[in-house]
C-alpha cells in the first residue's frame, strides 16, 4: 500500500508507533529502578564510621566489611579490630581495644552519637 507524497499518516499507524515506543522505553525504565534496587547492599546496614573513646584517644573505626551473616567488621589504627551485628552487641577482636563502644547496639551507638552514616545522593 503506498501513499501520496503530503498524505498524513493514518490514525491506525500512529497507535501502534505509540504502543512500540511505549514497549521499547518500558524495560529501560524497569531495568533503571532495578539497579537503583541493586545498589543497597549489606554495607548500608551499618554506620560507615563508629567513634570510640579508648583510654585517653578517640578512635574512628571505620567499616571494612559485613560477612553473609551481616556481621560488620570494623578497622582503627594500630591494627584495632572490632565487629558487631545487626541485633548484637560491640566486641574487641583479638584482645581488649573497645573501650567506651564495647557492649553497646547499632540503636546505643546511634544514640550515642558515635555511629556515622554516609548517605547516598
Amino acid at each position: 500500500m503506498n501513499r501520496a507524497p503530503g498524505q498524513k499518516v493514518s490514525k491506525s499507524l500512529k497507535i501502534v508507533a505509540s504502543m512500540l515506543v511505549a514497549t521499547c522505553v518500558s524495560p529501560g525504565f524497569d531495568q533503571a529502578g532495578a539497579r537503583a534496587q541493586e545498589t543497597q547492599t549489606p554495607l548500608d546496614e551499618f554506620p560507615f564510621i563508629v567513634m570510640c573513646k579508648v583510654k585517653s584517644s578517640y578512635l574512628a573505626f571505620h567499616l571494612s566489611r559485613v560477612t553473609k551473616d551481616h556481621t560488620a567488621i570494623y578497622l582503627a589504627s594500630d591494627n584495632m579490630v572490632g565487629k558487631i551485628t545487626l541485633h548484637g552487641h560491640a566486641e574487641a577482636v583479638g584482645g581488649a581495644g573497645g573501650g567506651n563502644c564495647l557492649g553497646k547496639t547499632l540503636d546505643d551507638l546511634r544514640a550515642s552519637g558515635q555511629a556515622r552514616f554516609v548517605k547516598s545522593q
